[in-house]
């Protein structure tokens, strides 16, 4: 009897196989924008390595935040559970909407834009946080910016940002991207 596999399944199939294949994500016509995002969250934690001062312990779990977008929220919640990234448990939590600090993240999806995105990333300084948000949303300064070409989302990297953050991105995620910045 062969598995079935559930719609977020097939999505973030599809987000494996981009990254890993360098191929554009061409967005399923019966995806949402949301389950998109939340794959892309969920798979970037896989091909980042934080510094040993960014967790607890060994056993402290990697923390993606997400801050203005419930859908996303809710989409990378029932992603993430039971699931592992680099030896670690993936856990999900809500940056409060006007939040001016995001304390215990590793990754952070900026879903709102604007000043209150830019006072979050300002927040952070240099922790090891990777910050992930939609290219042209008010929220300059972040390492990933997510770029929607209609049915392709593309990556754009800030390598220095990555790095002034003692984050280290892997070089298949870096070949993948549409640009990788200085």
């Amino acid at each position: 009897m062969t598995p079935r596999i559930g719609r977020r399944g097939w999505v973030a199939a599809t987000v494996v196989v981009a990254l890993a294949s360098g191929l554009p994500l061409r967005v399923l016509a019966n995806s949402r924008e949301a389950e998109v995002k939340a794959a892309y969250v969920y798979k970037l934690a896989s091909f980042v390595r934080w510094p040993p001062t960014a967790f607890a312990s060994a056993a402290t779990p990697t923390t993606l935040c997400v801050s203005g977008r419930r859908d996303v929220l809710a989409d990378l919640t029932q992603m993430v559970k039971g699931q592992r990234a680099d030896d670690r448990a993936l856990v999900v939590v809500a940056v409060p909407p006007g939040s001016k600090t995001a304390p215990g993240c590793q990754a952070l999806y900026l879903g709102e834009g604007g000043r209150s995105a830019g006072q979050l990333i300002q927040s952070l300084g240099s922790a090891p946080v990777l910050t992930i948000s939609d290219r042209g949303a008010g929220s300059e300064g972040g390492v990933i910016e997510l770029v929607d070409h209609g049915d392709t989302v593309r990556l754009v990297i800030h390598r220095a940002e990555a790095s002034r953050r003692g984050l280290t991105l892997s070089s298949k995620l870096l070949s993948v991207a549409e640009a990788v910045e200085p």
